[in-house]
């Protein structure tokens, strides 16, 4: 099954939210990421302390490991974000995810050859219902 984790700046729970339920709503995969979550306590920036930060991070990745799809969300107010999109990003190049941008390029990374990008989360479920199930056929999963 395809999984997807959504990632966008921590300013954007709403907007990562709505797409992960328009992912799964389509049918097209299920979704893994969790931080977004409305049930979530949100913190602002130098509000949370070094501990919560580590849990944080630690449960991110932890979702992060069972995605076979990254989202990346651009063009969300960026102010007040901690940047951990674009570690989410290194994360899931390095372990050869199928990883797609909905917005402006805003990095060197999101113009690599296997790092897709569409106008709106809609054209991207789109493809995604295109897309193999990992390990049948997709480049992306076979190394």
């Amino acid at each position: 099954m395809k999984t997807v984790y959504v990632a966008a700046p921590n300013t954007a729970h709403a907007e990562a939210s709505a797409a992960a339920e328009q992912i799964e709503d389509s049918g097209a995969a299920g979704v893994v990421s969790g931080w977004h979550e409305s049930w979530k306590p949100h913190h602002a920036y130098g509000e949370a302390t070094a501990q919560l930060l580590e849990a944080e991070a630690e449960h991110d990745l932890l979702d992060l490991s069972f995605a076979s799809h990254l989202l990346v969300l651009e063009n969300q107010d960026d102010s007040g974000s901690r940047g951990g999109r674009h570690t989410e990003l290194g994360f899931a190049l390095a372990r050869h995810l199928a990883v797609a941008i909905v917005g402006e390029r805003s990095n060197v990374f999101h113009y690599l050859p296997d790092v897709r990008a569409f106008g709106s989360v809609e054209e991207y479920i789109a493809w995604l219902k295109t897309e193999p199930e990992p390990g049948e056929g997709s480049p992306m999963f076979n190394s």
